[in-house]
């Protein structure tokens, strides 16, 4: 490794301790371009290993590292309705594909939202939903993984829909999202094909709306949510816990506190 890049990984270590530790479990969203660190980009694999490597080192080997694989396979809107597990690409970017092909993570088998895993977290796959109960979303919640919004120019995470499928169960309908059964092949592991189901707190197509950015990032007390910048890219730390009961207890207030329509 040339002593620049070594330099450089440095200065992201150094920044991102004070933040993530060793064992951490962290939850990682990202947009890598953002950090427009051109040095790297002669090679899209060594540009995603230099951040993996990165996270992989902060957590150390008893941390557990979880980033988004999305795919919506089963979507209305996609006529093939299959998911394999080992080869459909993520929508996430190229970070996420680099993992996916590269690094011995394992994946959820989650069709709409799946998942990339790496440590010895021990999830329960047995749900078959994306948000609700015992889903990864909601074992992560109880285990406050670190939420990482990483070169993202906005703080809007995934659990967001967590956090509006539980006040939709528990408090009041919402009803700019609802659940939806979706069915279509699974190609597991081992090339098995199966045909199956799977939930997922979606958004209602009956209603146009947009998320107010600012509002969710304003909800936090800056003791509460760490933002700070690295080559002018935003990055975004907070817990999971209190991430999720803070909107939470936000949507007791107004439940449509986050959202405007167009």
């Amino acid at each position: 490794m040339h002593l620049s890049v070594t330099n450089l990984k440095d200065k992201y270590l150094e920044k991102l301790s004070n933040y993530i530790n060793k064992n951490d479990n962290v939850y990682l969203e990202c947009d890598l371009f953002n950090f427009k660190e051109i040095s790297l980009l002669k090679d899209k694999n060594f540009f995603c290993k230099f951040y993996y490597d990165i996270f992989k080192e902060l957590i150390g080997k008893n941390g557990t590292f979880v980033t988004p694989s999305f795919t919506y396979s089963w979507a209305s809107n996609n006529k093939d309705k299959s998911f394999n597990i080992n080869t459909t690409l993520s929508k996430c970017g190229i970070f996420s594909n680099y993992a996916l092909q590269n690094e011995k993570l394992f994946r959820s088998n989650d069709p709409m939202f799946s998942l990339l895993i790496s440590g010895p977290f021990n999830f329960n796959h047995n749900s078959k939903c994306s948000f609700g109960n015992n889903s990864i979303y909601h074992q992560m919640y109880e285990a406050n993984f670190k939420i990482i919004h990483f070169g993202l120019n906005y703080f809007d995470p995934t659990f967001i829909h967590f956090v509006e499928q539980k006040f939709d169960h528990e408090i009041a309908p919402i009803v700019y999202r609802k659940n939806f059964r979706f069915n279509g092949y699974y190609i597991d592991i081992y090339n098995e094909k199966h045909y199956d189901y799977w939930d997922c707190f979606m958004r209602n197509e009956n209603f146009f709306y947009k998320y107010s950015y600012d509002k969710i990032e304003n909800i936090f007390d800056s003791k509460y949510l760490s933002k700070f910048k690295i080559n002018n890219a935003n990055i975004f730390i907070t817990s999971s816990k209190l991430f999720c009961e803070t909107y939470f207890n936000k949507l007791l207030d107004n439940k449509n506190y986050f959202i405007y329509y167009e």
